[in-house]
């Protein structure tokens, strides 16, 4: 096998285990390993975070911008330690979270949600919900 088809099945590997399985599942083969999965929050009419799956575009994407996050000293990938939602900056431009439990993870920034919105003056800011009942 040449040196070019050994490059080129490695990096064939590399990325069914990095956007393909995780795309699919949330896991790469290290994540189950350790516990914790990518996902992606939808959000429902309601306004509630619903965690999923990412998707294989979405995870091939998140590896292109992973460049970016060790192009500057590696830089993104301690950002997680200053930012409100613990994102490197691929997952923010992929809008993926990483955690254990997609569910506390939501339910924990839910709130953070709802500020940075009314922060920005979003819809509804500072009015009651539209599927709340107005007194």
């Amino acid at each position: 096998m040449s040196p070019r088809a050994t490059w080129i099945m490695v990096y064939l590997i590399w990325w069914l285990n990095s956007a393909f399985l995780q795309g699919h599942t949330g896991q790469s083969v290290g994540r189950r390993l350790l516990g914790i999965k990518v996902f992606y929050p939808k959000i429902t009419c309601e306004g509630y975070f619903v965690p999923d799956f990412p998707g294989v575009g979405r995870c091939t994407w998140r590896l292109v911008l992973h460049f970016f996050d060790w192009i500057i000293f590696f830089l993104g990938f301690i950002r997680p330690l200053w930012h409100l939602w613990r994102q490197t900056y691929a997952d923010s431009l992929a809008h993926t979270y990483v955690g254990r439990d997609a569910d506390l993870y939501l339910e924990r920034n839910q709130g953070a949600y709802d500020r940075h919105r009314r922060q920005l003056g979003g819809p509804n800011a500072g009015s009651p919900e539209p599927w709340q009942p107005t007194q």
